[in-house]
């Protein structure tokens, strides 16, 4: 097993060594790098070498191609990525394997963009690729606002309130500010957690500890009244518009369903007289997988039949089975757009003075029922939630009969 490399940190010892005790099926063996520490080696992947190339990385005459020493930088690349976090656990009190798998698993060297770095690539390899987009998203604009990578300790109360007022000359909306800030907080999260820094740095606010506190939407109008949507509903449209606010009145009626969901609802989730769903957003951190339930209204009948999906599995003629995620994710944000685009030239021609959206839809459902006095306002109140973003968390445990008094209260084309 030839060694290319052999690096010592305290009593630890790196090595990158080439493994030809077996080829594999591309021709090529592993290049791995060996961890030793008391006499006890672990491995870690690395990369695929042809012999050739092998050779070609340890010939001292010569220049060498540059596909061969973009490959002798990725090596050294990762044996200064495991020096550098053996170095780390070093400092905050000794190495162990399963310190160094920790930090290596989760991306949280000291650098905030690798750390984004490895989140994102996470997220894309479990399917996320909108909360993926999300991440990258913020973290380009972390690293456009900072001019370099940051260490975890750079992120102070100062430097967060610097970063929201760039944002805000930027003509950010707080919808932005408030996703980008908690992406990096999810970040820091990871960091305290790992022992990068100490709950004595962690700049965000807990407990009213004066900290930083990230903004909220509250006060911001996005919510249409009942007499808004009977508007909305009374303008006449081309068949093609038509389509666009069916479905953002279908979004409304189905609990203010995000369009992530409704564009993935399938005949498997209808349930007698209603559709049952779990949140795409939250399906990964809720333990319990708690189920949404809607009541299929007249209307949501008569949407269905002109704009359903005749074949397939699907409720909506947009998605098809065997497309990746990544198709998923673009064929979802095109139909959003879509409908945003119409929706807001439809809430300038009933006199909104705010953009209309798929996102306006959720918003006007919470605060109709509100409106209402739907119990699950009161519900609402007793836990102290102060935003409508919460609804849907209280509206998950409704019976039948709470869900058919909400649907009760809904504006309606039926009842005009």
């Amino acid at each position: 097993m030839p060694v290319m490399k052999n690096v010592e940190v305290g009593n630890v010892n790196i090595s990158a060594y080439y493994d030809e005790r077996k080829v594999k099926r591309n021709g090529c063996y592993p290049l791995k790098y060996r961890v030793t520490y008391l006499q006890i080696s672990k491995y870690y992947p690395g990369m695929d070498l042809t012999p050739e190339e092998w050779r070609l990385i340890n010939n001292k005459r010569g220049k060498k191609p540059a596909a061969i020493i973009k490959y002798i930088d990725q090596i050294d690349a990762g044996v200064k990525q495991l020096r550098e976090a053996i170095e780390k656990l070093n400092e905050r009190g000794g190495f162990s394997f399963e310190g160094l798998d920790r930090v290596l698993s989760r991306g949280t060297l000291d650098s905030i963009l690798s750390a984004f770095d490895h989140k994102i690539a996470t997220l894309r390899g479990e399917g996320s690729i909108s909360t993926a987009v999300l991440y990258e998203c913020a973290r380009n604009s972390i690293k456009d606002y900072a001019k370099r990578d940051l260490k975890f300790s750079d992120i102070t109360v100062d430097w967060l309130k610097g970063y929201e007022k760039h944002l805000e000359k930027e003509g950010r909306e707080y919808t932005t500010i408030s996703m980008y800030q908690r992406c990096l907080r999810a970040i820091i999260n990871v960091g305290l957690s790992d022992g990068i820094i100490t709950r004595e740095q962690y700049p965000y606010e807990t407990k009213k500890n004066g900290k930083y506190k990230i903004p909220s939407e509250t006060g911001r109008k996005i919510a249409l009244t009942a007499e808004q949507i009977g508007k909305l509903l009374d303008v006449e449209l081309s068949e093609s518009d038509e389509r666009w606010r069916d479905l953002w009145f279908f979004s409304f009626q189905c609990n203010g369903a995000n369009f992530a969901d409704l564009l993935r609802f399938t005949k498997k989730n209808i349930k007698g007289g209603y559709i049952e769903w779990n949140r795409e957003k939250t399906l990964s951190t809720d333990p319990n997988k708690t189920k949404i339930r809607a009541k299929i209204t007249e209307d949501m009948k008569d949407i269905l039949a002109r704009w359903g999906s005749t074949e397939g599995e699907y409720l909506f003629p947009f998605l098809r089975s065997g497309m990746t995620p990544e198709q998923e994710y673009k064929t979802i944000k095109n139909v959003v757009r879509l409908v945003n685009k119409k929706m807001k030239v439809l809430g300038k021609e009933i006199g909104l003075t705010f953009p209309l959206s798929t996102y306006s839809a959720r918003h006007s459902f919470s605060n109709i029922a509100r409106g209402n006095e739907i119990s699950v306002y009161n519900i609402s109140k007793s836990l102290g939630h102060r935003s409508l973003k919460t609804t849907q968390v209280y509206l998950d445990s409704l019976g039948d009969g709470e869900v058919d008094a909400i649907s009760n209260v809904l504006p309606s084309k039926k009842r005009k």
